[in-house]
């Protein structure tokens, strides 16, 4: 009997001490659990009969079926109107399936192409997708089944793993006599498909040994590539009649093999990656039925060596930092968990990204600018921004421009003529040429010789048919950012050239030929008006925010850096020749400890907010006032509101936030789900009680929303129409899904082709980023859902990216860096913003108050809330508080409320800051779809979800155990010893 009663006595007392320890370690993570569960943790009583329409925000949907064929199909149009034709010799397409249309699909992408990204991007449970058979075969093409089914049996074997592309040699291809033979028969054209991807925390291998492409470099070709080409250039004119190229790559891979005769290609599409349903649309621009009318969205580089990026792109550890290594905290070297110290890059080309350098530097060289240097622009370009061809052609007339003193608004008008034998969409760009003066020289201010300021698409025309294209230009696009003079926007004295150009080379053309009367371009689409200086008027309320970030004006930098920035002043003798030597000294180090802790803040006798102050308001009272009409953030209704908040209460809401906010019983805040996807929402339907597909229990609930092409894809189609359509499908599938804010608006700069993540944002240009963004962000907040403009800022790589310094100038940072996101914001009407794992100079972003409150705040007038990237396992703890205080306002993590403990007495400005904080968080709570449901009479109230109900039992069942088997212990020792 003793040894019964203590065999119970362990096992329960191993089972309770898991049970107790289970249910501690669950309590800290009630609403995640719950979450991935599906399981409510409140409920909303209605307190009121009285009935009133609570759908804010409403569908247009009545099943998710309706709404996913919706979205299907929205991808396949975002393709065919954006995949752009790089290349189209003697008419090589479109194939006319009656007569040609009997082809064969080289590449292992053939069966495993690229139809999004990596990382936290990716879909949980993606809808099945059209694959490259699919899409062909309903355009009407018959594909060799053969070779297909060769690459579909040794997928394994040729698939890109990490940085390997591997891929099926020719021998390997050929190795197969029945795969040989088919040739024959399906030779009317040799399509063949060219995957690069990858995805978060990872850039593409440049020069790194362990890649097997060209020199390791991960979008150069490989051998493996090389020999196919070669294979079938040597059967070319006898097997195949056509050798076609489609780049299925979100980067631009080196486009030079695209001109070598050796390869004999004739026609070339980049398709980026395709999405859901995208290869439908690349089968039906094969076979013509879709005229291709994307444009591009970054240069396409022969070698990317050519570009000056490449030169300080990756990381660089300061030369000193051995010297400094003790005073750091010790991190894990790892790139996504661990925090860098002693890392940086510096962008030491300034604001000449992608075409600003390559259209500048050709016209200086043909110009005979002194100091331009030796450059070939046909050499190092291969196709340039904003280019792309059509299966027709289109005539350009009645261009003007027209001023307007009153609006300071410029009008540009175009009238296009589709002058071919098919109906076809043109896009129309509008280029900016300003002066490039002795001030900007004196001053370090940088000019491109052209800059996209605004764009038009036709409709579809028929062959003869005309269409005007109106575009208007803001006068402050004229300002130039002169961060070492006024420390402002500044609009220099000179003359101001307008021009419609087809792209950034015909635009530069252009300029050539109305400046120096060269043959070069067309002078009657190039409008001209001379300005006066003015500092004054585009400069009102900013200054420099970011001397900081610039390692020639930050105030602790050492005097042995040999940082300099290129400058067309002299081409020359500023190119980069290698990464940039920058040193460490005392004081930098100094600033970026400081980050680490609160020991800088003061305590004293600042006045505390007021708390728990009975108003009797819920928060749905704030969303409108009697009358119907918004109440604004600054509304005095919202003082009056915010003292009914405990301290605790604030505390609570301000440290709730791994992708999602808090719930607020006592005023009726519900919780809300935030979640990632910028191709797409990655969280299947039913995930949230919040959403639509639970509420009504819709029988394709466990099914994930449709993914989209790669950003540069929405992008390249120029249109603005399509961009709010994409925006507002979004926002549709978060009414479904259950989400009230969207970490999806990615809004980085293609700085260079190698960034991991370049397929979440959309161009090298600041101004096609913006406008795109400002449309998908006003087509996904109309219904309901919050729009959070992301990676703010300096956020260009993933390598070492938490932590990573990065150095810049300012004009680099506002005419480039900032400016999509300001437009997101100012035009779009961005609520949140989420801020990057990297530093301006030294100061974390999370951490920057001219970032997230003078920037976002102060100049773009954003009203909604800052939060940070992931927090747990890259920030400490101890940086919350320096982090609030800068004006992030939320951490992307679920941590303890206990943190804000000790700010409780003698720091009343850490109190405020909490309280704005915490305002922040409702207001942007309040006008979204969470609201959807509430009324005045309705009450949110906690429940305990089923799980943890489950599991308090079990804990008290345990215990309970526990404490028999205690006693019938005890007891069976005093009856032995009783003996």
């Amino acid at each position: 009997m003793r040894i019964i009663s203590k065999i119970c006595h362990v096992v329960f007392s191993f089972l309770f001490a898991i049970m107790l320890t289970a249910y501690f370690i669950t309590a800290e993570n009630v609403g995640i659990i719950s979450a991935a569960l599906n399981q409510p943790t409140s409920e909303r009583i209605d307190v009121s009969d009285e009935i009133q329409d609570t759908d804010y925000f409403k569908t247009n949907y009545t099943c998710l079926d309706d709404l996913i064929n919706d979205g299907i199909a929205l991808s396949e149009e975002i393709m065919a109107e954006g995949a752009v034709l790089l290349k189209n010799d003697n008419n090589c397409l479109p194939l006319d399936p009656n007569s040609e249309g009997n082809i064969s699909i080289f590449g292992v992408a053939s069966v495993d192409p690229a139809y999004g990204g990596e990382g936290s991007a990716a879909a949980t449970n993606p809808l099945d997708p059209v694959d490259v058979k699919e899409g062909f075969e309903s355009a009407g093409f018959t594909i060799n089944d053969k070779l297909y089914g060769f690459y579909n049996k040794n997928k394994n074997a040729y698939v890109s793993t990490g940085y390997k592309i591997n891929d099926a040699s020719w021998s390997d291809v050929t190795s197969d006599e029945k795969v040989s033979a088919s040739f024959g028969q399906y030779g009317d054209a040799a399509v063949v498909i060219l995957k690069r991807i990858r995805g978060e925390n990872g850039d593409l291998y440049y020069n790194n040994p362990s890649c097997d492409g060209e020199g390791g470099n991960y979008l150069a070709l490989n051998e493996n590539e090389k020999s196919l080409l070669r294979g079938l250039a040597e059967l070319k004119g006898t097997t195949f009649n056509k050798i076609i190229v489609l780049l299925n790559a979100p980067n631009q891979i080196e486009a030079e093999f695209l001109f070598d005769p050796e390869y004999k290609i004739d026609a070339a599409l980049w398709i980026g990656s395709v999405g859901v349903s995208g290869m439908s649309a690349v089968g039906k621009i094969l076979s013509g039925e879709i005229n291709p009318s994307g444009r591009l969205s970054d240069t396409f580089w022969m070698k990317h060596e050519y570009n000056p990026v490449m030169a300080n792109f990756g990381v660089r550890q300061y030369a000193n930092s051995s010297d400094f290594s003790s005073q750091f905290p010790t991190t894990s070297g790892n790139s996504y968990t661990g925090m860098n110290y002693t890392t940086y890059v510096m962008y030491q080309e300034g604001i000449y990204v992608g075409y600003r350098y390559a259209e500048t530097r050709y016209y200086d060289v043909v110009s005979l600018r002194p100091g331009a240097g030796d450059f070939d622009y046909n050499e190092a370009v291969a196709y340039p921004f904003g280019y792309g061809l059509s299966y027709t052609s289109f005539e350009y007339k009645d261009f003007s421009v027209d001023y307007d003193q009153r609006t300071d608004r410029y009008t540009v008008k175009v009238t296009v003529k589709n002058t071919g034998e098919v109906a076809g969409k043109e896009v129309v760009q509008i280029y900016l040429q300003k002066p490039y003066t002795d001030y900007d020289v004196k001053n370090h201010i940088e000019k491109s010789a052209a800059e996209l300021v605004g764009y038009g698409k036709t409709e579809a025309l028929e062959p003869g048919a005309e269409q005007q294209i109106t575009v208007s230009v803001n006068g402050s696009q004229l300002a130039s950012y002169d961060a070492y003079g006024i420390g402002s926007y500044y609009l220099d004295a000179g003359s101001y050239l307008f021009t419609a150009a087809r792209n950034s080379h015909e635009a530069t053309n252009n300029f050539l030929a109305e400046n120096y009367g060269m043959d070069t371009g067309d002078t009657n689409m190039v409008a001209s008006f001379d300005k006066e200086a003015d500092p004054i008027t585009y400069s009102d309320g900013i200054v420099n925010l970011f001397d900081g970030g610039d390692i020639l004006r930050y105030k602790n930098a050492s005097d042995k850096n040999n940082a300099h920035y290129i400058s067309r002043n002299d081409w020359a003798g500023t190119m980069p020749d290698g990464k940039v030597d920058i040193y460490l000294t005392q004081e930098m180090v100094d600033d970026i400890i400081r980050q680490n802790g609160d020991g800088w803040i003061e305590s004293g006798n600042t006045a505390y907010p007021t708390y728990s102050k009975d108003a009797g308001l819920q928060l749905i009272d704030m969303r409108a006032d009697n009358e119907g009409n918004p109440i604004p953030s600054d509304s005095e209704y919202w003082d009056e509101f915010m003292d009914q908040l405990s301290y605790r209460e604030i505390a609570e809401l301000i440290t709730t936030g791994l992708r999602k906010t808090g719930l607020l019983e006592s005023i009726g805040k519900p919780s809300t789900v935030e979640h990632n996807g910028p191709t797409g929402l990655t969280q299947k339907y039913g995930e949230s009680v919040n959403g639509l597909a639970y509420i009504y229990g819709d029988p394709d609930s466990s099914k994930s929303p449709p993914y989209y092409p790669s950003l540069g894809i929405l992008a390249s189609t120029f249109n603005t129409d399509i961009a709010a359509k994409f925006g507002e499908m979004l926002g549709e599938d978060a009414l479904w899904a259950g989400y009230s804010g969207f970490y999806g608006i990615g809004l980085n700069t293609h700085r260079s082709a190698y960034d991991g993540r370049n397929f979440e944002y959309y161009s090298e240009d600041p101004f096609l980023s913006g406008a795109q963004a400002a449309r998908v962000v006003t087509g996904l907040q109309s219904k309901g859902c919050n729009a959070y403009v992301k990676h703010i800022a300096g956020y260009e790589q993933q390598t070492c990216r938490v932590g990573l310094s990065v150095w810049s100038n300012e004009q680099a940072y506002r005419e480039i860096y900032l400016e999509p996101f300001r437009m997101a914001i100012v035009e779009g009407g961005a609520s949140n913003a989420m801020t990057s794992y990297t530093r301006i100079g030294v100061t974390l972003c999370p951490a920057s108050r001219e970032l997230c409150t003078d920037f976002l705040r102060g100049e773009c007038g954003m009203k909604g809330f800052v939060v940070s990237d992931m927090w747990k396992g890259r920030y400490l703890d101890s940086q919350l508080v320096t982090c609030l205080m800068a004006g992030c306002d939320l951490p992307d993590s679920d941590l303890s409320a206990d943190i804000y403990d000790k700010y409780e007495e003698n720091y009343g400005n850490v109190a405020e800051q909490m309280r704005t904080a915490a305002k922040r968080i409702l207001y942007a709570t309040v006008n979204s779809n969470a609201m959807n449901g509430i009324s005045a009479g309705t009450r949110i109230v906690k429940i305990t979800p089923p799980w943890q109900q489950a599991l308090i039992t079990g804990t008290v069942v345990s215990g309970i155990l526990f404490l028999l088997s205690t006693l019938g212990y005890a007891i069976t020792g005093i009856s032995k010893r009783s003996f």
